[in-house]
């Protein structure tokens, strides 16, 4: 059985391989963090610093509104995960294979340093000194950072396998896009002023890359998003498998009549039935 499980699952790395969409959804998943970390280089960017300022309010709204237009807009091409934590956590979850997760991931990444280079080379020369890389607030420590990243990511990749979970009942993309969009939102404005509540160890990578300042960014933006999602996966594949133990256990417990109830059409029904059963066996009986 476990020989067969195995094989089954190296059967779908090897049809992922060979599958041609697949290379366009790694392709297509590049473009989309390229974009994606364009734009948050503009979004941290100030030309005008008297009529605007980046803040925290600003940047969650912001993340908010764009994951859920791209989680509705690129989703049916790629998936549009945006965040190699995420992606970790759904392999680790079982959703998708190891050779998926290693290539989105990768593709992620590249595209996050390609995107952060792409938003800064277009920002104005004298303006590029007004972007600076995303560092924990002042007084938080490595092990806080990492913690609050930990937490806050736990979150996301529990929502996130249960609204996509194939169990449920059938919902819009745009309900399963809420949710996921809602939880980065409320992250960032939670925990902005701590470590950014970012949740995705791209969106500080690529500022990372264009200023060349790698300060606790590694201990506090992987570290912590991929301890929570990996900790989010195993939670909720064992609180799915306790339900269904549990539902399984109810079910056999509860006796045959509470099982087995009819609508008071089908108890008429089968009424009827039995009553012509009856009566065309006293026939059959008057006969001989």
């Amino acid at each position: 059985m476990l020989t067969q499980k195995i094989k089954a699952y190296l059967m779908k790395n090897v049809e992922d391989l060979l599958n041609p969409y697949f290379w366009v959804e790694v392709v297509v998943e590049f473009i989309l963090s390229a974009f994606v970390l364009t734009i948050v280089v503009w979004a941290l960017t100030t030309l005008n610093p008297a009529s605007y300022q980046p803040s925290t309010t600003h940047f969650g709204l912001f993340a908010g509104f764009v994951i859920m237009a791209l989680l509705d807009g690129w989703g049916p091409l790629c998936g549009a995960a945006m965040n190699p934590s995420s992606v970790w956590g759904f392999f680790v979850a079982g959703r998708i294979s190891f050779v998926r997760a290693l290539f989105y991931m990768g593709a992620e990444i590249a595209g996050a340093a390609a995107g952060g280079m792409i938003g800064y080379s277009l920002t104005p020369l004298a303006q590029q000194k007004t972007f600076l890389p995303i560092l924990p607030g002042p007084g938080v420590t490595i092990g806080t950072g990492l913690a609050i990243e930990a937490i806050l990511s736990f979150n996301h990749l529990v929502v996130a396998l249960s609204v996509t979970d194939p169990t449920r009942p059938t919902t819009t993309t745009t309900m399963r896009s809420f949710p996921a969009a809602f939880c980065i939102g409320t992250g960032i404005l939670a925990a902005g002023s701590y470590t950014g509540g970012l949740q995705n160890p791209i969106v500080p990578f690529g500022p990372a890359v264009v200023t060349k300042n790698f300060s606790m960014h590694f201990e506090v933006y992987w570290a912590g998003p991929f301890i929570g999602a990996t900790v989010g996966a195993v939670f909720y594949n064992l609180v799915v498998t306790a339900k269904k133990h549990l539902n399984r256990s109810d079910r056999n417990q509860l006796p045959s009549s509470s099982v087995d109830q009819k609508t008071p059409q089908q108890n008429r029904s089968q009424s009827l039935n039995t009553l012509q059963t009856i009566i065309g066996t006293e026939d059959n009986d008057s006969t001989f």
